[in-house]
């Protein structure tokens, strides 16, 4: 195992000091060349430790790095043997902190894991070990990228480089190159994400390091997906299949596999297309890597929708939403709730604390001022009774030496007290940092689960519609959320908007879309009307666990588009929709026109005046039917665009003003449409602060 040796040689300068020598160990690897290595590293450990017990858990904790960087798997049994308590006060213990991260992370648990990456980053820089710091800040940046965490990612993967760089250790830069490959091909960065990888792939031949080569492929591959050019894709993805055969490394056979059938459905080559998805959800099944499966599971389910095999496509729909279930989307986003109320208790009670804090040292502070100014005015006097009363002098002089060390005294005790207020007031500060990162961390990971949760618009393309998304969140997680279910003969899709933002939002998000969800599947209709009064219905029982105070809801866009009469079915709580269309089309006679320039005009389908929840309105809702043709736009929107405070003198921007904006871009492509919508509100917010959450659906009619 030559690796071995790499790691103890770089390892053991860092692990020097007085009556403890890891060097020692090291001495005894130096002409290792068999796979013993592992067992003979152990033996030594438990040499040294017999020779001097004192530092055992110095020695198991080294141990446990070295295990960690040659990917043994003795490494937990060794982790096992450390009391977790001990770990801040062993030198080597951010080797421990780095281990049961990544445990924590190989469990998805992602939040957790970079709580205990940041306890050993902050040992490793305390106690100048580079390479596990390097090491660590790779390890966070991996985290945050499973939680769709791009730029801070980026910034723990750069710090990561430069470490690499100054200790000038190959390997170390060639994973900090590819995994800012993925950093930046998730901003759609793509020329930037191939330099990356191709430095990576450079030193990862250098090294001979096969896993690296083939991991270079497969991301190559999918810079090269993502910009249509898919016979260069395959060429990669079937590169890194062949390398990852020859290891045997199952995960990442199963990845390849699903970027194959990936890119095989963007060919329109369907048959190839499950083929691999099958294969990829085979073996993620035999490997338990459920996270991963959940998306294989949607790509077969795509692949056999446009294959047109829409029995085994819902079969595998079916299997992504049950699994999708087990993460227990709702108890979580309560769950969130909880912490986020916990934090505010907490951060309140912590600034009561500072605010006494601060008044108490105001009184010591002018408390040492009068001292002083008493001081000064003793002086005075015993100038004076000095000059008038020679003879008393020296008994004078005596009493104010004995009043000045009193007066001294005190003050050092005032000194202590204010020394210890302010150590409480700086152990204060630091819990509620952590607590504000912990529920920070929770947030960013309901995000990761609310995101989950939405459709892939791009993976659901439909032949028959072209659906454009500017989806913009107020806070991390969203009060806004959009759907779209297929059915044989129809296509249903919309968009919602929940009371509030934020986490609440959020919440009543996640049982809106369950709702919305199990509607469409029991309800085979065309009648929208009935299907918002389900939802509605749903909604309330929901939120109605035995309280009549409760008035959260949702305002509704619902739409139901049957292709073979492009006939539009909507209904509307709260919102309306907008049909735009050209003036030079021949069907004008029922169009129902509020809006239009010298080419262009926009007609509104009236909603119904309640939302969907508790309202103090209940007239029924209505079901409208448009009879739609070729190029017709359907326009759906939150009311979180036309609000947005902005523009030169800070006032909203108001429905006309979004409106205009609407027909001045209706020439354009739809993709271009929703990007000049997009600039458009960012044009208009510049500075200021997002009010609400914005979403706005643009579908045209093929």
């Amino acid at each position: 195992m030559k690796n071995i040796l790499l790691v103890i040689l770089f390892l053991s300068p860092l692990l020097l000091w007085s009556q403890f020598s890891p060097s020692s160990a090291f001495n005894k690897f130096k002409n290792c060349k068999s796979d013993d290595c592992d067992l003979m590293l152990v033996k030594t450990v438990d040499s040294e430790i017999r020779k001097d017990k004192e530092k055992k858990f110095e020695w198991l904790a080294w141990e446990v790095g070295v295990l960690d960087s040659i990917g043994s798997e003795q490494r937990d049994s060794i982790l096992q043997l450390i009391p977790l308590k001990l770990l801040p006060d062993l030198k080597y213990g951010a080797s421990a902190y780095l281990a049961l991260g990544k445990q924590k992370a190989d469990s998805s648990q992602f939040n957790d894991a970079i709580v205990l990456f940041y306890k050993g980053l902050k040992m490793s820089q305390k106690n100048s070990f580079p390479f596990t710091e390097a090491t660590i800040q790779r390890q966070i940046a991996l985290s945050y990228l499973k939680l769709d965490e791009y730029k801070k990612a980026e910034s723990h993967l750069l710090s990561s480089l430069k470490i690499a760089k100054e200790l000038d250790d190959p390997l170390l830069q060639a994973n900090a190159f590819i995994s800012l490959g993925n950093a930046v091909k998730e901003q759609k960065r793509y020329p930037e994400a191939v330099r990356y990888y191709n430095k990576s792939l450079t030193i990862a031949k250098q090294l001979k390091n096969k896993r690296l080569i083939a991991g270079n492929y497969n991301n190559l591959g999918n810079v090269m997906r993502r910009t249509k050019k898919y016979n260069e894709a395959l060429n990669y993805f079937f590169k890194a299949l062949e390398m990852n055969k020859a290891s045997n490394n199952q995960e990442w056979i199963s990845f390849n596999y699903n970027n194959i059938g990936q890119t095989y459905e963007d060919l329109s080559n369907y048959s190839e297309a499950i083929t691999y998805f099958k294969k990829s959800c085979d073996l993620k099944q035999e490997i338990g890597d459920s996270l991963n499966l959940i998306s294989s599971y949607l790509g077969l389910a795509g692949a056999y929708a446009k294959n047109g095999s829409y029995k085994e496509a819902f079969e595998f729909m079916e299997k992504h939403n049950s699994l999708k279930d087990t993460m227990n989307l709702h108890e979580q986003a309560r769950t969130l709730g909880e912490l986020e109320t916990k934090y505010e208790t907490e951060k309140k009670e912590a600034q009561i604390k500072n605010l006494q804090i601060q008044g108490e040292l105001q009184k010591e502070r002018e408390q040492r001022l009068n001292d002083q100014a008493e001081k000064n005015r003793n002086y005075v006097i015993l100038a004076i009774v000095l000059l008038l009363f020679l003879s008393g002098g020296l008994i004078i002089l005596i009493r104010s030496n004995r009043q000045k060390q009193l007066s001294n005294k005190l003050l050092n005790s005032k000194n202590s007290e204010i020394a210890q207020s302010h150590a409480a007031l700086s152990e204060a500060m630091d819990e509620l940092q952590i607590k504000n990162k912990e529920v920070l961390d929770s947030i960013n990971y309901a995000n990761y689960i609310q995101q989950a949760s939405l459709p892939n618009l791009k993976q659901l393309k439909d032949s028959h519609l072209d659906i454009e998304l500017f989806f913009s969140p107020k806070d991390i997680v969203s009060g806004d959320f959009y759907f779209l279910f297929p059915r044989k003969d129809a296509i249903i899709f919309g968009i919602g908007d929940c009371t509030g933002h934020g986490v609440p939002g959020a919440m009543v998000s996640l049982i809106g879309m369950n709702g919305l969800e199990k509607v469409t599947k029991e309800n085979t209709g065309m009648n929208t009307a009935s299907m918002v009064e389900d939802v509605n219905q749903f909604l309330l029982k929901s939120l109605h666990r035995g309280s009549s105070t409760i008035n959260d809801g949702m305002d509704l866009s619902f739409c139901i588009f049957e292709p073979a009469t492009k006939t539009l079915h909507f209904t509307g709580a709260n919102h309306n929709a907008l049909i735009i269309r050209a003036k030079s089309s021949n069907e004008q006679e029922e169009f129902p026109v509020k809006y239009e320039n010298e080419s262009t005009q926009i007609g509104v389908i009236s909603g119904t005046r309640r939302p969907v929840g508790r309202s103090f309105v209940n007239v029924p809702f209505e079901n409208n039917s448009f009879n739609c043709i070729s190029g017709d736009r359907i326009v759906l929107f939150s009311d979180g665009y036309s609000d947005q405070i902005g523009g030169e003198i800070g006032k909203k921007m108001k429905r006309a003003n979004m409106m205009n904006l609407l027909l001045v871009s209706s020439a354009e492509a739809i993709e271009n449409q929703i990007n000049y919508m997009r600039d458009a509100f960012h044009k208009w917010k510049m500075n200021t602060e997002q009010v609400d959450d914005v979403c706005v659906m643009i579908v045209e009619i093929k």
